[in-house]
């Protein structure tokens, strides 16, 4: 029987089709590994006692040649910055989900977040962040891959104390990365301890962080005033008086 042109192209069709299957077969399958390797690297670093990790290691566990393994990391550093990536990939991730399901977050609410993400893997926050390895070669990407964490807090800070203008100052930002590096060691510490429930740190880590950005805050307004020859009274924290609006008191939590 002979083929019609429709038919021709409906087998060329069915043909495109099954190569873009497997092609992404073949890409889930490659990510697959990819997370496995780096699960099983974690595990390795969290076993060791000075959190390291080697690449052979991971492929004798995994049971896989260390080709495969250099095939997606091609060095100890790839593999680790990976690491890095993908646990603050899941933060962000869990920040963008709160804030599309509460609207406005809460600098309460971020730090309760923040808490329990630390507070479920302890552990691998103590590898990932505080190990010699981690915390002297990778240093820079960690404070990095921070910034959408001090972005996250300071505009929810500014949201609340009503001076968005706070966003635009560095003193802010330092203050806000200080709160973040306290939070860290802090939770990471406790949860080892275990001498305090998860909501008792919560509420001490958000007055820690409230109080230390409502600082920073008023020395960034008597630097303001300052430097514009004003000798008025230093204002409370949060208002928009930097952009020279109308002020408001500020109701410390």
């Amino acid at each position: 029987m002979k083929s019609t042109g429709k038919d021709m192209a409906h087998n060329a069709g069915q043909a495109h089709e099954g190569a873009h299957g497997a092609k992404m077969r073949d890409r889930r399958a490659a990510e697959d590994r990819r997370l496995q390797i780096l699960k099983e690297a974690l595990s390795c670093m969290m076993q060791s006692a000075d959190g390291d990790v080697s690449l052979a290691a991971v492929a004798s566990r995994l049971g896989i040649s260390r080709n495969l393994v250099y095939y997606y990391f091609p060095n100890q550093t790839s593999l680790i910055s990976a690491m890095i990536d993908q646990e603050f990939a899941e933060l962000a991730e869990n920040m963008r989900q709160a804030q599309q399901s509460q609207g406005q977050v809460r600098v309460a609410s971020l730090v309760a977040l923040y808490v329990e993400f630390v507070m479920c893997r302890p552990d691998v926050e103590r590898v990932l962040l505080l190990s010699h390895k981690t915390g002297c070669l990778f240093r820079h990407k960690i404070e990095e891959k921070q910034k959408v964490m001090v972005d996250w807090l300071l505009e929810a800070y500014a949201k609340e104390r009503g001076g968005p203008c706070l966003l635009k100052l560095d003193l802010m930002r330092h203050a806000a990365d200080a709160a973040i590096e306290f939070l860290r060691l802090f939770v990471v510490l406790e949860a080892g301890q275990k001498k305090c429930t998860q909501q008792q740190i919560e509420r001490y880590c958000t007055d820690v962080v409230m109080c230390s950005l409502d600082e920073a805050a008023k020395m960034a307004l008597t630097k303001t005033n300052k430097n514009a020859g004003l000798g008025a009274k230093p204002q409370q924290p949060g208002v928009c008086d930097f952009a020279g609006n109308e002020t408001k008191q500020v109701n410390r939590a």
